[in-house]
């Protein structure tokens, strides 16, 4: 899959800058070669508590615009899900462009949706917490003071590996005890890889 991916090109459309490290670490590792193929689709916004709302004002148009791209080009979407549920984000979305242009997401759409619940450190701790067997990691409570300090970008290098320990059937014992927000992750980034794979 490693080929697949040196040749793409990443737009992401984010909250802030931990995501945005989150997602380069993660995808660096599955093979996209190099800083210089990532690009923020709008700039990261400014002050606190405005993430969502940005990603909500740019996703349609950074949705329609690399459709029509003929770039080797795949587009990542990334927001907290808060304590919200995740399909109700998802509906949001669809509900966007919908509404915009009555057609929706569609299935060929090279997208892959990273909507961590509560916020990106609750992923963080989940990746700590396997290390030492530990099952008390949850969806509700909020781990970003604890991991204030953590490092994203390595972060998305640890979930590319226990994601490809989980293709190669080596781990999926780790992966059924992912939370739901990271099996959807999962999940979707393996629609992703079938698309670009069948694009060449």
């Amino acid at each position: 899959m490693k080929q697949v991916f040196e040749k793409y090109r990443v737009w992401v459309l984010c909250e802030d800058r931990r995501q945005y490290d989150f997602i380069r670490g993660f995808l660096m590792s599955q093979g996209v070669s190099g800083n210089r193929k990532f690009e923020l689709y709008a700039d990261l916004p400014e002050g606190l508590g405005s993430g969502e709302q940005h990603v909500r004002k740019y996703f349609y148009d950074a949705l329609r615009s690399h459709a029509r791209s003929k770039e080797n080009k795949f587009l990542v979407i990334a927001l907290d899900v808060d304590t919200k549920e995740s399909k109700d984000i998802l509906q949001l979305l669809e509900k966007i462009v919908q509404e915009s242009d009555g057609e929706g997401i569609k299935d060929s759409d090279k997208l892959f949706l990273v909507m961590p619940k509560r916020n990106i450190e609750t992923w963080f701790e989940w990746f700590e917490a396997i290390m030492t067997c530990n099952d008390s990691v949850n969806e509700t409570t909020d781990y970003k003071h604890k991991h204030r300090n953590a490092k994203p970008k390595t972060f998305g290098e640890n979930f590319s590996k226990i994601y490809m320990d989980y293709l190669s059937k080596n781990d999926k014992a780790t992966c059924d005890l992912a939370l739901p927000s990271l099996q959807l992750a999962c999940n979707d980034f393996g629609k992703l890889c079938e698309l670009l794979e069948k694009e060449g």
